[in-house]
């Protein structure tokens, strides 16, 4: 029997978000037909710091709604070491909710010297800033060891872990269970036309460990990346997915700032290939 495709959606994402409670959310969720979702509870709620935790995962869990990852995305390079701290508290914080959501993943990329930028810097692409990044990892799966949760990393260009190589690199050296690709961020504009070897290459690595895949589209304007809805860009998609449902077919494909106006019908695009 063909195995269906779980597809979800980042949260912060939807039409009228952020939210005032999980009811508004639950409500949006229901008229795009999606069940699946990347939490972040900063960017999903208004006024974060007073939502009830448990009372946001009893309303999903009422409404079939799965939390596929929390969100804790930080600079683990970010020069204001107080922010630096802070964003490791809040990403522990994380890990010690995930088991309220039934959610294993906690997600972050890991940053750039540019600080809030989240920029190319030549000094991103270094063997210390690797280091750097490597013992932040090492903290955080410390502290995970006894927790529901697991940290789970994803790689970037611009940033310290730019490449499928390089983060198969921190996954050896930390031992790290699980990881997120997004084919669309390892690219550049000198490489987007091979984001299908790129694509490969990330299989090939770590296949096994594969959790979430972050689904963009794009195209090229000037030699600046425009992103648009799933199936009208460059990414090949015919090619893709179907290798997803070949090595990765538990994984979660959640849609990553899809234009409120495409989100649909990118929805309906991916679920096209569960017929195939």
């Amino acid at each position: 029997m063909n195995k269906k495709l779980k597809i979800g959606i980042r949260a912060h994402d939807l039409n009228n978000a952020p939210f005032n409670d999980a009811n508004e959310l639950v409500r949006e969720l229901k008229k795009i037909d999606i069940n699946i979702i990347q939490l972040v509870f900063k960017k999903v709620f208004k006024n974060f710091e007073f939502i009830k935790i448990n009372e946001v995962s009893d309303i999903l869990k009422e409404n079939n709604i799965e939390v596929a990852m929390l969100g804790a995305y930080f600079n683990m390079i970010h020069s204001d070491i107080n922010k630096k701290n802070n964003d490791i508290e809040y990403y522990k914080y994380c890990l010690d909710i995930g088991k309220i959501f039934d959610c294993h993943y906690v997600g972050s990329e890991t940053g750039s010297y540019n600080d809030d930028k989240w920029t190319f810097n030549e000094k991103n692409h270094t063997y210390e800033a690797f280091t750097e990044v490597s013992n932040v990892i090492k903290n955080l799966q410390d502290y995970s060891k006894d927790k529901y949760s697991d940290v789970t990393i994803e790689g970037a260009y611009n940033h310290v872990i730019y490449s499928p190589l390089v983060l198969n690199e921190l996954i050896k050296k930390n031992d790290l269970k699980y990881v997120i690709v997004d084919i669309f961020n390892f690219l550049n504009i000198d490489n987007y036309k091979d984001h299908t070897k790129i694509f490969d290459e990330a299989i090939k690595l770590y296949k096994d460990k594969i959790v979430i895949f972050h689904i963009k589209d794009f195209i090229i304007n000037e030699n600046e990346f425009i992103q648009v809805g799933i199936g009208e860009g460059l990414m090949n998609y015919t090619y893709i997915i179907p290798k997803i449902k070949k090595y990765c077919p538990d994984a979660y494909l959640i849609l990553e700032g899809v234009k409120k106006d495409k989100i649909e019908t990118s929805i309906r695009y991916l679920r096209s290939f569960d017929d195939d």
